[in-house]
């Protein structure tokens, strides 16, 4: 891939001078975006989510999706959640979590996310991240896609061609929006099986996606970025550097609605300084973070190699992927109402930059 602009330019030109949070709403508009929330129906069903737990559940399941005939296959699937057991040091094939396996969803109903991993990834590319979710108080619902583990690598397979935009239309990886639309259907049927663990613990209408690289694409096709991908269901996108060069020049990233978080790191050099149209393009609530020293494979297990998921939690540049992810999720997603001293309200020494547009302005 081409290197862009200067990450810099995730600011307007007549911004790029100013305080680094000058485009941040401060504790007077609390109240306007209060009440938006509580006149779009978007938490209709007027409950608040439980407190957090800080104790992580997982299991794995097999995912009933469909191939672009119709045709049913099956998907390798991992979930996180609550729990109020007492989580164990978990071996996840080499990389240890703090998780209490097929443990029983703590008592009330969660906000939902569903992940989507990079081209050749795997469901469980970011334990980190997705432990650090649930243990804030989601649930969290991945799945291997059909380019996992190396399969995308086929020969008989179509080249993505990552670096010509044009090429892309909204049947590229169609399998992702199957894929994704079918966790959503997963877990609000298993919301409703009386034998399921997740019965009656689903939010159903707080449901957010997350994504890294390819997986960002898929996220932001379902936000609307592709609008044969929307899905409505999908309150909150999470987009960790994401691969978005088929909207970057042609605008259309303003289909995008929906409140969105863009993560990105300075060494991140082939993808994150094509992100700044995107991010300028979003008509809804948006959000930017630039991480300093920070690749593209910052968003997986890679990150972590010789640290446990708790010691990546709480250190370093991984710690501030989970901190400024479950903050974005919990004012969009949980509601939780802005203060002057939340992380998406005030400066951050440790991070490059950070840039928020349309929220309370």
């Amino acid at each position: 891939m081409i290197i862009a602009r200067s990450i810099a330019e995730i600011a307007p030109p007549e911004t790029r001078d100013m305080p680094r949070l000058s485009l941040v709403p401060r504790y007077a508009t609390a109240c306007i975006v209060a009440a938006c929330f509580a006149t779009s129906g978007l938490f209709a069903s007027g409950n608040e989510p439980p407190e957090p737990t800080g104790k992580a559940g997982f299991a794995t399941f097999e995912l009933e999706s469909v191939d672009a005939e119709g045709q049913p296959i099956e998907r390798k699937g991992f979930i996180w959640y609550p729990t109020s057991e007492t989580p164990v040091a978990h071996n996840y094939g080499g990389q240890i979590g703090e998780a209490a396996p097929d443990a029983k969803v703590a008592e009330g109903r969660w906000p939902t996310i569903v992940f989507s991993h990079g081209f050749l990834g795997s469901g469980d590319q970011a334990i980190f991240l997705m432990e650090a979710f649930a243990r804030a108080g989601y649930i969290v619902a991945a799945c291997d896609h059909a380019d996992a583990h190396f399969h995308g690598l086929d020969a008989d397979a179509d080249p993505p061609k990552f670096g010509d935009g044009k090429n892309w239309t909204d049947a590229k990886f169609a399998d992702r929006r199957r894929d994704m639309q079918k966790l959503i259907d997963w877990t609000l049927a298993r919301d409703q099986a009386p034998k399921s663990k997740l019965f009656e613990h689903v939010d159903r209408e707080r449901i957010g996606a997350a994504g890294h690289s390819l997986g960002g694409y898929t996220c932001l096709g379902l936000a609307g970025a592709w609008p044969s991908w929307k899905d409505d269901r999908v309150r909150a996108v999470l987009l960790y550097s994401p691969y978005a060069i088929p909207w970057r020049e042609n605008g259309v990233a303003s289909r995008v609605s929906v409140p969105a978080m863009i993560q990105g790191g300075t060494l991140d050099l082939s993808v994150t300084p094509m992100l700044v149209p995107v991010f300028h393009a979003f008509s809804g609530p948006a959000y930017a973070v630039v991480l300093k020293q920070e690749n593209h494979f910052g968003w997986t297990n890679l990150a972590t190699l010789g640290r446990t998921t708790r010691q990546a939690e709480a250190t370093g540049n991984t710690k501030w992927m989970c901190e400024y992810g479950i903050a974005f999720f919990d004012r969009h997603l949980r509601g939780e109402p802005i203060t002057d001293d939340d992380l998406l309200s005030r400066p951050n020494d440790e991070v490059s930059r950070f840039r928020v547009r349309n929220v309370g302005e």
